[in-house]
C-alpha cells in the first residue's frame, strides 16, 4: 500500500511588493512535488499585517505552519529566541547555507534561523527627466548631499512638479525615511541597538535629526500633500506614471517603474546627511523563509528550501519577475545586462553596503515609534526634539516591561558582526 504523502503548509507574503511571485511559487511547488512524489506543499498567502503576529500565535498554540515567510532581523529573531523557529545547521549543509542570503541578522547564538529568498534593496528612485526639465544639471543627478536634495526639490517644485511622491497611510514612508537618514549617524549597524539598550539616547540631536529633516521637507511642500492618506503602493504607481522626481521604494518595486519610465528612472542611495561611516552606503536586505520548530516534517521542509535555491529557480526569479535571488552563488554578473539591476546585485555580492536599520529595532518600537512619529510630524504635532522625547519614553517602557526580552535582545545585538 502506498504511503500517504507528507503535506507541508507554507504561509507566505510578497505578492504585494513583487506582483507575479505567486505564479512563480506555484510553478516551483509543482516542480518540487514532481521531484519529490511523497511530499506536497500547500501555500497560503498572508496579508502584510499577519506576517509577524500570526506565526507567533500559531507557534505558541503549537499549530504553526511547517514553513513561514519571514522579514529579516527582529521581525523573526524574536521567534527564534522563543524557540519557535528551527535552527537550520542540522538540516542544510553548511556549504549551501552560507550562500543562501540569510544575512547576519538571521543568526542568534551561532545558529541560523532563516534563509533568503530574494533581495530587497531599500532605495531612492529618481526620475531624471523631471529633474532635467526642472533645470537640474544632468551630472548633478542623483543628489549627493542633503543640501543638493533640498536645492533640487526647490527647482522641481518651482517647475510645477511634485519633488517627492510617497505614501504614508500605514507608516511605510515614515519608517523608510528614518531608515535612510538615522543609519547615517552610525559607524556600525549594531550601534543602533544601543538606542534601546541604554548606551545611546534618542534625545541627542544626531538621533533625531532625521525627524527635523522630515519636518523641513514637509513644511517646504516638497512631499505630495496627500502623502499621509495615500498608500505606499499607490504612490509608487503614481511615480511610475511620471508624477514625482523622487520616491522611496524597494528593489522589487523597481521593475514596474522601469517598465513604465525606461531609462528615465534610476536607483540611488539616500543623499548624505550624517557623519557616520554608514552615510552614503546602499541598504541591502533580503526577504526569506524559515522552518517552525513545531513542524513534524523539518527535513522535508529543508528539502523545499534547498529546492528554492537551485539554479533553475534562481534563474526564473530573474527571468520572470526581475527579482534578484538572495544567493551569492547565482551568476548575476553574467546574466544582468541592465545597469540599475546590476548595481543592486553588485551591492549584495561585493558591497560595501549596510543593513536595514528597522531590522535591529524591537517590533514594539516599529508600531509605537518609527511608523507613528513621522505621521505626527507631518500632522504638525511634533518637531524632532518632541519626537525624540516620545521615542525615549517608548524605549524606557520597553526595557522596564520586558526584562527577559531585553536580555535576549542584548545577546543578539552583541553577537552581531562588528
Amino acid at each position: 500500500m502506498a504511503q500517504p504523502a507528507t503535506t507541508l503548509l507554507l504561509w507566505w507574503w510578497g505578492e504585494d511588493e513583487a506582483p507575479g511571485l505567486g505564479r512563480w511559487l506555484h510553478t516551483t511547488i509543482e516542480a518540487f512535488q514532481a521531484a519529490n512524489p511523497g511530499v506536497r506543499v500547500k501555500a497560503e498567502l498572508e496579508e502584510g499585517w499577519e506576517v509577524v503576529d500570526r506565526f507567533t500565535k500559531a507557534a505558541a498554540a503549537r499549530q504553526p505552519p511547517d514553513l513561514q515567510y519571514f522579514w529579516n532581523g527582529i521581525y523573526h529573531i524574536e521567534n527564534a529566541w522563543r524557540g519557535y523557529i528551527a535552527p537550520l545547521e542540522p538540516l542544510i549543509p553548511a556549504s549551501e547555507l552560507e550562500r543562501m542570503g540569510s544575512t547576519p541578522l538571521s543568526t542568534y547564538q551561532g545558529q541560523t534561523f532563516r534563509v533568503g529568498w530574494y533581495l530587497i534593496p531599500v532605495v531612492w528612485l529618481v526620475n531624471r527627466r523631471i529633474l532635467i526639465q526642472s533645470g537640474v544639471e544632468a551630472d548633478a543627478i542623483p543628489p549627493r548631499t542633503w543640501d543638493d536634495l533640498l536645492a533640487q526639490c526647490e527647482q522641481v517644485k518651482a517647475a510645477g512638479h511634485v519633488p517627492i511622491e510617497t505614501g504614508d497611510l500605514e507608516g511605510d514612508f515614515s519608517v523608510w525615511w528614518l531608515t535612510h537618514f538615522l543609519v547615517q549617524q552610525f559607524d556600525r549597524p549594531r550601534d543602533a541597538g544601543q538606542l534601546f539598550l541604554g548606551g545611546l539616547d534618542w534625545r541627542d540631536p544626531p538621533h533625531y535629526a532625521h525627524w527635523d529633516m522630515l519636518k523641513t521637507v514637509w513644511e517646504a511642500g516638497y512631499i505630495n500633500a496627500d502623502a499621509p492618506t495615500t498608500d505606499l503602493w499607490e504612490a509608487v504607481r503614481r511615480f511610475s506614471e511620471g508624477q514625482g522626481a523622487f520616491t522611496l521604494a524597494s528593489g522589487p518595486m523597481f521593475p514596474a517603474c522601469e517598465r513604465a519610465l525606461g531609462d528615465d528612472v534610476i536607483i540611488a542611495v539616500a543623499p548624505i546627511a550624517g557623519g557616520g561611516a554608514l552615510a552614503g552606503l546602499p541598504i541591502i536586505d533580503t526577504q526569506g523563509l524559515g522552518i517552525a520548530s513545531g513542524s513534524e516534517h523539518q527535513e522535508e521542509a529543508a528539502q523545499f528550501l534547498r529546492f528554492l535555491h537551485r539554479t533553475e529557480q534562481r534563474d526564473r526569479l530573474w527571468e520572470e519577475l526581475r527579482l534578484l535571488p538572495a544567493n551569492t552563488a547565482w551568476d548575476g554578473g553574467g546574466r544582468i545586462a541592465y545597469p540599475e539591476y546590476r548595481k543592486m546585485w553588485d551591492w549584495f555580492v561585493q558591497g560595501p553596503a549596510t543593513l536595514y536599520l528597522p531590522d535591529l529595532m524591537p517590533v514594539h518600537f516599529h508600531f509605537e515609534g518609527m511608523a507613528p512619529l513621522g505621521k505626527r510630524i507631518m500632522a504638525g504635532e511634533l518637531d524632532g526634539a518632541a519626537a525624540a522625547a516620545h521615542a525615549a519614553e517608548v524605549t524606557r517602557q520597553w526595557r522596564a516591561r520586558n526584562s527577559d526580552e531585553v536580555e535576549h535582545y542584548r545577546v543578539w545585538i552583541e553577537g552581531l558582526p562588528p
